[in-house]
């Protein structure tokens, strides 16, 4: 579930970037790490819920991942040249 947000909201603000050290880390992973993080740390008063480190760290797995796997398709995106594709005969004759 924080995989697929962070996949929208690193598709959303694209090439926002925290600099900590020199090093780039996406607006995307702060906020939904932060977020679950601090969903996690609040099943600590829910009696029926239960504070777990192990999710957490599936959260960031599942944040992680799905934030490469968006940084990797807009990659492969950008070396697709659109400019040189024609259209099918059939799609031409639709459009006519």
């Amino acid at each position: 579930m924080y995989g697929v947000l962070a996949l929208l909201l690193d598709i959303a603000f694209r090439e926002k970037n925290y600099r900590i050290f020199k090093t780039a880390i996406p607006v995307s992973f702060v906020w939904v790490m932060a977020f679950a993080t601090l969903e996690e740390f609040s099943q600590i008063w829910i009696p029926a819920r239960n504070f777990d480190l192990i999710d957490l760290a599936a959260d960031f797995i599942g944040v992680v991942l799905c934030i490469a796997a968006s940084r990797l398709v807009e990659i492969k995106i950008k070396k697709v040249d659109f400019s040189s594709y024609k259209p099918t005969k059939k799609i031409r004759e639709d459009r006519e």
